[in-house]
């Protein structure tokens, strides 16, 4: 048995929060960029959470995508709740 299991992780980017740190000096903060908006179970629901999504905010210039991850279990070998 695998040690892990796949979900998928919805993501935006919010490229007009770079014009913050255009003109500064400071670091640029990603974490004010890039946002894990949720982890779904099925690559099929997260593909049509980010059509939803794209689509419901097309005119504020946000992108949003998904990406796969891996989630270990527990030393014990339990799932919990996934």
């Amino acid at each position: 048995m695998s040690n892990f299991k796949h979900v998928y992780i919805v993501i935006r980017v919010d490229p007009p929060r770079l014009e913050i740190f255009r003109d500064s000096a400071e670091p640029i903060e990603w974490e004010l960029i890039i946002t894990a908006k949720r982890v779904l179970f099925s690559e099929e629901e997260a593909r049509q959470e980010v059509n939803r999504l794209n689509k419901l905010n097309s005119n504020k210039g946000s992108a949003y995508f998904y990406q796969r991850a891996k989630v270990m279990h527990d030393d014990y070998g339990k799932w919990g709740s996934i």
